[in-house]
């Protein structure tokens, strides 16, 4: 969803859950790539695009994702460890405000809320990749 927001001319969503792909697609993807459905992510995304794609987020945390990003970009290569996007949270809290109140920016479709009694099932949606992002509430 950021990334459509950017100058990016292809953006291109890999995941392993069918739901997640779609909604992918809905926030601004302009390609998806089921990595469960496919023998080679790398090779689907270096065919895509012509060879490796220019920048790679890896944000699952899966070791064999994120060798598979490494072997995804072209040419030059650079890892970067970022937290929160290294943002500077008091200029960008603000302009997510304003990308949200002006429809741009509809980060309640990625949170799934539970009451911090169904702390289990909010756990178990998050290990399934059922819910993007969970969040517990009083």
């Amino acid at each position: 969803m950021a990334a459509s927001l950017t100058q990016a001319e292809r953006v291109i969503a890999v995941d392993v859950n069918p739901g997640r792909l779609a909604l992918a697609t809905e926030l601004g993807a302009t390609d998806t790539i089921d990595a469960a459905a496919t023998d080679d992510p790398v090779a689907a995304i270096r065919e895509l695009t012509g060879g490796g794609a220019g920048h790679v987020l890896e944000s699952s945390g899966n070791v064999r994702a994120f060798r598979q990003a490494i072997d995804i970009v072209n040419s030059s290569k650079r890892i970067v460890g970022i937290v929160e996007g290294a943002s500077v949270p008091h200029v960008l809290i603000p302009d997510l405000i304003g990308l949200h109140a002006a429809g741009r920016f509809p980060v309640e479709r990625l949170v799934t809320s539970f009451s911090f009694s169904r702390i289990n099932d909010a756990a178990a949606v998050a290990a399934s990749g059922e819910a993007v992002k969970p969040v517990l509430h009083l």
